[in-house]
């Protein structure tokens, strides 16, 4: 159900339509020209349109009349709060159809994902005309992007993400039937991950960059990060009530997967070499770590990354590729090879498919390995 709040404005009074909208709390705005009795038919309306999307059904006809005379600035209200999709037609250029996908995606993507859709947009109007209407543009236009991406200076994985992000956009077109097909349907983006940017951090690399910490704290971000496999956002919102020592657990919040209903947290072990870093950091900082709501790691650590370079400076050692990824997927392979796969997934949070295409990979030791075993 939806609730109807009101607002006092020095001019008037105006109304404020909150809902929840697969699970996620939402609002509608009305002015101070709706009286009452208009904001709680437009309440109605909304609790229609909440109901249809969560039952995948079609509101009723009375409802759909409403909708489609309503004030455009209604209507945009609607849009915006993700109560129905905008109409285009075939006639909109590519610069119209990718603002229609991030008004309506905006809502569902994380701002790094949504950074990584904007170069994707910009890269493509570098090379295709952005009043190009989605009707003129055909695969072949398509083959000439990707053709033409080609022989930038951008890496093949960049290459690869631009393509399937442009793609992701075409689809979502295809699902609201903007367009018939997809012209980059057929058309391969290519491998997004650059294994040689694969490194592992092993137990006598990560003993020096221990030994090379200028503090307890830069202890403890190393080791949640080598020893957890947690990624670098989980890292930062770590609190100390998130550590529970009597049941030697690990309450990791996932911004990343927050969206995904049941996967906004995990519970991972306390690790005895995690376990030992905390324990000497909760005794550094005395009373200040009795407090359960008070993050681990401090905002001086809000750049990991500069953080271990400034350690591999100081233990004599030369950067490694993806700082902060390669010592998450050196846990994630020690992880799997002691605990098996299910546990690895479990622990870092992600399927076995992501791990088997980001985090694990063959070492040279084991190599070495199998050619001693007979």
């Amino acid at each position: 159900m939806a609730s109807l709040q009101e607002r006092k404005r020095k001019d008037g009074r105006a109304y404020l339509i909150q809902f929840t909208l697969n699970r996620e709390r939402r609002s509608l705005f009305l002015d101070i020209k709706y009286t009452r009795d208009e904001a709680e038919a437009v309440k109605l309306v909304v609790e229609k349109c909440v109901d249809a999307i969560e039952t995948e059904t079609n509101v009723d006809k009375r409802t759909l009349a409403w909708l489609e005379n309503a004030p455009d600035d209604l209507r945009s209200r609607f849009i915006a709060a993700g109560l129905i999709e905008e109409e285009i037609d075939g006639s909109m250029t590519l610069d119209e159809l990718f603002q229609a996908f991030f008004r309506e995606q905006e809502r569902v993507l994380k701002p790094n994902t949504v950074k990584s859709y904007l170069m994707a947009e910009r890269v493509f109007f570098e090379r295709v005309d952005s009043k190009t209407t989605v009707a003129e543009f055909r695969r072949a236009d398509a083959l000439k992007f990707a053709a033409d991406l080609a022989a930038t200076h951008y890496a093949k994985a960049s290459r690869a993400a631009f393509i399937k992000s442009v793609k992701v956009v075409f689809n979502w077109a295809l699902d609201r039937e903007i367009i018939g097909k997809n012209p980059f349907g057929r058309i391969s983006e290519g491998g997004t991950v650059n294994k040689s940017r694969e490194f592992y951090v092993d137990r006598e690399m990560f003993a020096k960059l221990l030994d090379a910490c200028a503090s307890p704290e830069e202890r403890v971000l190393l080791a949640l990060y080598r020893v957890a496999g947690l990624r670098s956002s989980e890292a930062l919102l770590l609190t100390w009530g998130n550590v529970d020592f009597e049941a030697s657990r690990l309450i990791v919040l996932s911004p990343k997967t927050e969206r995904i209903d049941g996967k906004e947290k995990r519970v991972a072990p306390l690790f005895p070499q995690l376990r030992r870093e905390l324990i000497a950091f909760r005794d550094a900082l005395g009373a200040q770590a009795l407090d359960k709501e008070s993050r681990i790691i401090s905002r001086n650590q809000r750049y990991p990354w500069s953080t271990i370079k400034r350690v591999l400076a100081r233990a004599n050692l030369p950067p490694y590729p993806r700082l902060v990824q390669n010592l998450r997927s050196s846990a994630s392979i020690d992880i799997y090879s002691r605990y098996g796969e299910v546990a690895e997934s479990a622990w870092l949070g992600h399927t076995l498919s992501t791990a088997q295409k980001h985090y694990l990979h063959v070492l040279e030791s084991d190599y070495e390995k199998a050619t001693l075993e007979d």
